[in-house]
């Protein structure tokens, strides 16, 4: 909203205010007076422009959100793991760990048999980090403690 209020748009607006006949070159006591409030004002209005758009449900940083909630007394659901279909060669105990890249999964259940190949067993394993951060992970799961006869 305040896109215009830069501070080199602020200084030439109160530069353009002084008399011609006063010297406003950079250095001069005129410019030396200025540039400071011209910079401070530069500053306000870029708070201003952030709480404007933090009124606003669609454009609030989340901290802000969740205030908005708190005032109609509701909370945003906690963070949940994020669980996933994993097809192995043999059945898998449930509580086995396995570990993709920098994140931890365990395996929680076994899918039904129409999840099945014909020669791959679905299970469903469950991040163990909360949160979005294992969304989208894909790839090859490797056993944290050996798992007899696993092979992928």
């Amino acid at each position: 909203m305040f896109e215009s209020k830069t501070y080199e748009a602020l200084l030439a607006s109160a530069l353009s205010r002084v008399t011609s006949a006063v010297d406003k070159r950079e250095g001069s006591m005129v410019m030396n007076g200025v540039a400071p409030s011209m910079a401070e004002l530069a500053q306000l209005y870029i708070a201003a422009d952030f709480v404007f758009k933090a009124t606003y449900l669609l454009t609030a940083p989340r901290e802000y959100l969740i205030l908005r909630a708190k005032d109609r007394n509701m909370s945003p659901y906690p963070a949940s793991a994020a669980v996933f279909r994993a097809v192995f060669n043999i059945e898998v105990p449930v509580g086995t760990r396995f570990s993709c890249e920098d994140l931890n999964f365990v395996v929680t259940g076994r899918l039904t048999d129409d999840t099945d190949t014909d020669t791959r067993l679905s299970h469903e394993v469950t991040c163990e980090t909360v949160g979005t951060v294992a969304n989208g992970y894909t790839g090859a799961l490797i056993p944290v403690e050996y798992v007899n006869g696993f092979q992928s």
